[in-house]
């Protein structure tokens, strides 16, 4: 998987599916590593359909599985396949749970995008104030995705 994953870093999209579609054989065919990384793969290669059957596939193999990562892929797949009406409930219930600033700002950007602004701008406000919270430890992902929500407020 490091290697697969190295070539997920360097943007090797691929030949990460080749290694990942490799290792998901025999015992490792429901693996969850091995499918999210999979999945990851799929959809930085542009692949939403293929991203979407690979998380199915992971859901039927762990039912009882809550991956906020893997819910982020899924409704990013949902929302490349043109799906807007299911992204658009898929990332409201990400908003509910999801740790970082990603899901929100992504949903704010779906909610322009579908014609809901004043529902965005509360959404991108909402990331704001969430940012600057005491106690609250942005990562970088977080800070770029609060650049975003910001850039549209």
């Amino acid at each position: 998987l490091a290697l697969a994953e190295e070539c997920e870093r360097k943007s090797m999209w691929s030949e990460a599916i080749s290694l990942y579609e490799t290792a998901a054989k025999g015992v490792f065919a429901e693996d969850q590593a091995v499918l999210f990384g999979l999945a990851r793969a799929q959809l930085g290669a542009g692949e939403p359909k293929a991203t979407e059957a690979t998380l199915n596939k992971l859901r039927a193999a762990h039912p009882d599985l809550t991956h906020q990562e893997g819910h982020l892929l899924y409704a990013r797949a949902l929302e490349d396949q043109g799906r807007l009406t299911e992204a658009e409930e898929e990332y409201e219930a990400l908003s509910g749970y999801y740790a970082g600033l990603e899901a929100r700002t992504r949903y704010g950007l779906l909610l322009l995008r579908t014609g809901s602004p004043a529902k965005a701008r509360a959404i991108f406000d909402s990331v704001t104030r969430a940012a600057n919270m005491r106690g609250i430890v942005l990562t970088d992902n977080d800070r770029n995705w609060l650049k975003v929500a910001k850039a549209n407020l």
